[in-house]
């Protein structure tokens, strides 16, 4: 087997594949995409095949730009708990109006950073398993 002509061939046939998966998910398509014949020495990886995305009309190329720019965009519940973060944050600096009990201590202060603490590393799992 030669690695140069092979350039791992089937790493590149399951990427096509994943790709292919997640934009018709997405319900954007993008008839291009394939593995390349070419390959490619990355420093980062070794000898790769390319996967090309190919030509595609300019409305599957915003589509595809509306998936990209969704996906980067914070989501819904990331929000709200930067909203919580942020409140919590004045709570502990004194800006807030919001009761907090024991300041030194820890108290309720402590407490409602736990439970975003928790709520945050779930949202993030959740993210990961996706």
């Amino acid at each position: 087997m030669n690695v140069i002509a092979d350039g791992r061939v089937g790493e590149a046939e399951g990427a096509v594949a994943e790709l292919r998966a997640a934009l018709a998910a997405a319900g954007v398509c993008v008839p291009g995409v394939h593995v390349d014949r070419r390959v490619w020495d990355a420093p980062e990886h070794g000898v790769v095949r390319l996967v090309e995305l190919g030509s595609m009309l300019p409305g599957g190329a915003r589509e595809l730009a509306a998936v990209v720019r969704r996906g980067t965009a914070p989501c819904a519940a990331c929000e709200q708990l930067l909203g919580a973060y942020a409140e919590l944050l004045r709570a502990h600096r004194g800006e807030s109006r919001v009761p907090v009990a024991g300041r030194a201590g820890g108290g309720e202060l402590a407490v409602r950073a736990e439970r975003l603490r928790r709520a945050i590393q779930a949202h993030l799992d959740g993210l990961a398993r996706r």
